[in-house]
């Protein structure tokens, strides 16, 4: 047998032993919930842009959603940051009140929080985290975010 093939056997033995180890996975869910008593638009940019199919509508007393699943653990973290990877989001209330979370850049009208502030969108430490499932080889995280009347306040100033 000639060394070619002998290295292509042991490449195809490799690449299945390797397929055979049963990767590990992590599920992320993120979940928006409207407590505020108020209609809401995130709006997610980047550098200044609105990004394409960011936008998420949340009605009064109602909630929303969004999954992702990659492979190994613990990576985690909220699905629709990494999904979008925003550099700035704001959140309209009711069409009218408009606040800036993170920022690419403070300009205008539209009021800001910064990262640090402990109701911004974009700091994962925000968000309530409930482990859903644990096993050895996968995991599935649940970040929940609700909006209360205090968002909305702040908002107001």
């Amino acid at each position: 047998m000639s060394f070619k093939k002998i290295l292509n056997l042991v490449f195809v033995l490799c690449s299945m032993l390797v397929a055979c180890n049963g990767d590990s996975e992590t599920k992320s869910n993120t979940v928006f919930a409207n407590n505020s008593e108020h209609r809401i638009l995130i709006t997610s940019y980047y550098h200044g842009m609105i990004m394409s199919n960011s936008e998420v509508d949340i009605a009064i007393a109602q909630s929303k959603s969004f999954s992702r699943t990659e492979r190994g653990l613990p990576k985690g973290g909220t699905s629709y940051a990494s999904y979008f990877l925003p550099d700035s989001i704001i959140v309209t209330y009711d069409g009218a009140i408009e606040q800036l979370h993170g920022g690419y850049k403070n300009t205008g009208s539209v009021k800001g929080i910064n990262h640090e502030d402990p109701r911004n969108l974009l700091n994962e430490k925000n968000y309530v985290l409930n482990i859903i499932e644990s096993k050895k080889r996968s995991q599935e995280l649940e970040y929940v975010y609700t909006f209360t009347k205090d968002d909305y306040e702040q908002a107001l100033k």
